[in-house]
C-alpha cells in the first residue's frame, strides 16, 4: 500500500464504500451452526416421540402381565382345589375296595363251600 503524502502514485485505499456489506468469502458458521442445532432438535424430538411410543407399550403390556398373572394365580388354587379333591377321592376309593368290595369278592366267589 502507497502511502497517501506522495505525488505520482496512487493509494490503494478506496475514496468511498459500497452502500451494502459485500457479499461473504469464505465458510459462514452462523448459518452452519443454526442449521446443526435445528437438525438435532428434530431429531431429538423423533426419539423422544419414540421413547413415549415405546414407554406406553411397556405400560401396556405390564397391565397385560400383570392381568395374566392374577389369571394363573386363581388357576393354581383351582388346580391345588382338584388336587386335593381327587387325593380325597383316591383314598375313600381305595378305602372301599380294600374293606367294601374286597371282603364281599371273598365271600361271594371264594367262601368254602
Amino acid at each position: 500500500m502507497v502511502k497517501p503524502g506522495r505525488t505520482g502514485e496512487q493509494s490503494t485505499t478506496p475514496k468511498e464504500f459500497a452502500e451494502t456489506t459485500p457479499v461473504q468469502v469464505g465458510t459462514d458458521l452462523t448459518a452452519w451452526l443454526i442449521n446443526a442445532v435445528t437438525r438435532n432438535t428434530e431429531v431429538l424430538g423423533r426419539v423422544q416421540g419414540t421413547l413415549d411410543s415405546l414407554q406406553a407399550q411397556v405400560q401396556r403390556i405390564e397391565e397385560k402381565v400383570d392381568a395374566i398373572k392374577a389369571d394363573v394365580k386363581g388357576h393354581g388354587n383351582w388346580i391345588h382345589t382338584m388336587k386335593y379333591v381327587l387325593t380325597g377321592l383316591g383314598v375313600l376309593l381305595t378305602w372301599l375296595v380294600a374293606f367294601v368290595v374286597g371282603p364281599w369278592l371273598r365271600a361271594k366267589f371264594f367262601s368254602g363251600s
